[in-house]
């Protein structure tokens, strides 16, 4: 692994309490703000744990599909420090080719986009959700407000997380 790759995963790693904090402060506001219009149910309280965390391993097995994509893409690339010259002179340009794609290329089906995208755990964790959505609705404890109150609640953790990112700003820096 090259130095930038080991820089984006400190970040990474950084960046992780963060998420987890934001998540569970939405996670309990939002079960509160539920439990005060609902009442008090099983039902509320199962359907909204289990499509929190369905929800959330969704999220984590696409974070981790992604995390290792960005990481295998950074260990390729290579960094060269520029010499602090001052009298250096402005080197010449290097020849850019262009590629000119077939007008019908973008259309066609790519396979390795679709691995990049489903992975495996990926896909396991859309059937546990939809296994865990029959199996609610089988045993009458379906609350369509309950599984809609946790993906909202995880999807306001996230938004809150990256605005936070945005606000304080991530810096890849030597220590």
């Amino acid at each position: 692994m090259n130095e930038l790759s080991n820089l984006a995963k400190k970040t990474f790693i950084e960046q992780k309490n963060n998420l987890f904090i934001s998540l569970l402060c939405f996670h309990l506001l939002v079960l509160f703000i539920s439990f005060a219009f609902r009442g008090l149910s099983l039902a509320l309280f199962l359907n909204f744990e289990l499509s929190f965390f369905g929800a959330f391993f969704i999220f984590l097995s696409s974070y981790l599909n992604y995390k290792k994509l960005i990481l295998r893409e950074l260990g390729s690339l290579s960094i060269i420090t520029k010499p602090l010259c001052i009298w250096y002179k402005k080197p010449q340009k290097k020849l850019v080719f262009v590629k000119f794609l077939d007008t019908n290329a973008d259309l066609k089906p790519k396979f390795k986009n679709f691995l990049w995208f489903f992975s495996g755990l990926k896909i396991f964790v859309y059937i546990v959700f939809v296994l865990i959505f029959l199996f609610l609705q089988k045993n009458g404890y379906l609350s369509i407000f309950g599984l809609f109150a946790g993906i909202f609640a995880l999807l306001l953790g996230i938004l809150y997380f990256g605005i936070m990112i945005r606000k304080v700003g991530v810096t890849i820096r030597k220590k």
